[in-house]
C-alpha cells in the first residue's frame, strides 16, 4: 500500500529542488519589475525640472492655457501643443515668484510694458496666486509670466538653478 521511501529520495529531493527554483526565479523577476517601474516614475513624473504652469503673458499663447516648462541645463523649453518656445538662460536677466497682491501693488511689475492688471481677475479662486515672473534680455526687456498653481517646489527649484547658472555673486537675480 505504502511506498517505500528508500527508493523515491532522488525523486523527492528533485521536485523539492525544482520547487524552489522556479520559486526563486519567480520572485527575482517579479521583484524587478517594480524596480524598473519606479525607476520610469522617478524619471518622468518626480522629475521636478519639468512641470505645468498656466500661462499669463509673454508668450504668444493664450492666457490661462496650461504650458509645459523643461529646465535644461542651458534653456528653458516652453511647450503647449506643437508650438515650443525656447529661452537660454544667459539671456534671463531675473527671476521671481510674486504675489498677486505685489503684482497689483506695483506698477512696473513688467517690464515689457504690461500693467500689473495684466495679471488678470480671477474670482473663482478663494487663496491669493502666485506667480512666476522671467525677466530676460532680447533685443530689449521682455517678461514671462506664469501662475505657479500647484508647481511650487518646481518654481523654487528654477530659481535655485538660475542663481546657480549666473553664479552667486549675480547681483541682477533676487
Amino acid at each position: 500500500m505504502f511506498s517505500d521511501l528508500s527508493k523515491d529520495p532522488p525523486v523527492l529531493y528533485f521536485s523539492m529542488a525544482t520547487f524552489f527554483v522556479a520559486t526563486a526565479i519567480l520572485l527575482f523577476l517579479s521583484n524587478k519589475q517594480p524596480q524598473k517601474q519606479k525607476e520610469l516614475h522617478n524619471q518622468y513624473y518626480d522629475n521636478k525640472d519639468i512641470c505645468i504652469m498656466k500661462h499669463v503673458n509673454g508668450l504668444p499663447l493664450a492666457d490661462h492655457i496650461d504650458c509645459n516648462i523643461i529646465l535644461r541645463e542651458d534653456r528653458f523649453v516652453f511647450s503647449f501643443g506643437g508650438m515650443h518656445f525656447e529661452l537660454e538662460l544667459s539671456k534671463i536677466q531675473d527671476i521671481c515668484i510674486k504675489t498677486e497682491a505685489a503684482l497689483r501693488g506695483q506698477q512696473d511689475a513688467f517690464a515689457n510694458g504690461s500693467s500689473p492688471q495684466s495679471i488678470p481677475e480671477n474670482p473663482d479662486h478663494t487663496a491669493e496666486e502666485n506667480y512666476l515672473i522671467i525677466t530676460y534680455l532680447s533685443t530689449e526687456v521682455k517678461c514671462i509670466s506664469f501662475e505657479i498653481g500647484t508647481s511650487m517646489l518646481s518654481a523654487l527649484i528654477y530659481l535655485d538653478k538660475i542663481k546657480d547658472y549666473h553664479g552667486a555673486e549675480s547681483t541682477q537675480l533676487l
